[in-house]
C-alpha cells in the first residue's frame, strides 16, 4: 500500500486477494477505526450492491488490480513509502490493515 500526494492510499492486494478483487469490478470501503485514537486501523473491502456508492476496482492489461482509497473521511495520512499490508480475504471481503499514521 502506498500513500498518494493527496494522501489517500493507493491499494496493490496480493495475488491471493488479487483474484477475488478483479471479479468484483467495484467496492465498497469502510474504515475500521480504533476506537481509543479514533485513527483508521484497516478499511473493509466488500463488493458493491446496486445502488451504494462504490469505487472502481482497476485493472490494466494483464497486471494486478488495484484501489485507490480516499481518506478525507477519517483524516489524511502521513507521507511515507509503500508498505506491505496484513490482508483478511474471504469471499465476501478483505479487510487490509494501513500501516501509516493519519493526521487530522
Amino acid at each position: 500500500m502506498g500513500v498518494l500526494s493527496t494522501g489517500h492510499l493507493r491499494y496493490h492486494p496480493s495475488s491471493a486477494a488479487s483474484e477475488l478483487l478483479a471479479q468484483w469490478k467495484r467496492v465498497v470501503l469502510e474504515f475500521v477505526v480504533d476506537g481509543e485514537t479514533r485513527k483508521p486501523r484497516a478499511v473493509r473491502l466488500t463488493p458493491t450492491t446496486a445502488g451504494l456508492f462504490s469505487y472502481k476496482v482497476r485493472l490494466y492489461g494483464g497486471q494486478r488490480p488495484w484501489v485507490d482509497i480516499p481518506t478525507s473521511t477519517v483524516g489524511w495520512a502521513a507521507r511515507s513509502d509503500p508498505r506491505a499490508v496484513e490482508e483478511t480475504i474471504s469471499p465476501s471481503e478483505i479487510v487490509v490493515s494501513i500501516p501509516f499514521e493519519f493526521r487530522p
